[in-house]
């Protein structure tokens, strides 16, 4: 049976903040054993970048 983790990431200030984080946590949960689902990315109600990274293992 797959367990999923779902993982709200934002920041404030730019785009490439934002992806830097993104890219880290992406390399700690794959080091980790985890399998990448999705990565979407959105704004939220005040229009600050927010991505949504889902993992399963």
């Amino acid at each position: 049976m797959k367990k999923y983790r779902v993982v709200k990431v934002s920041c404030m200030w730019t785009n490439e903040k934002l992806s830097r984080k993104v890219e880290n946590i992406l390399n700690e949960y794959v080091k980790d054993g985890f399998e990448i689902v999705k990565i979407s990315f959105s704004h939220n109600i005040w229009r600050r970048e927010v991505a949504y990274l889902t993992f399963c293992r």
